[in-house]
């Protein structure tokens, strides 16, 4: 799966934040930092594509609802980098 389908996956609301956890785990090697913040890049460069679309083509209520499921995105590896500088410091 790519960071494409599933930041899509994700955004539809089809991954469980167990699924989440997993995958990006997975993808970062454990949660290594420098590519936790590549994968948020991606993520907002994701997120920054998708608006655009939208914006030309969707109610403000279906940008709304979509946008929402991104920021559970971001906000979960938010958490995760969080997580990890102050697992550091212990």
């Amino acid at each position: 799966m790519t960071t494409r389908d599933f930041f899509e996956l994700a955004r539809s609301g089809d991954l469980s934040e167990l699924d989440m956890h997993n995958y990006v785990q997975q993808l970062t090697d454990n949660y290594d930092e420098d590519k936790l913040n590549l994968l948020c890049q991606e993520f907002d460069e994701f997120i920054q594509f998708e608006f655009e679309e939208w914006s030309s083509s969707y109610s403000k209520d279906f940008k709304q609802k979509n946008l929402m499921n991104g920021q559970k995105i971001e906000l979960y590896l938010l958490r995760r980098i969080e997580q990890l500088h102050f697992n550091s410091y212990l």
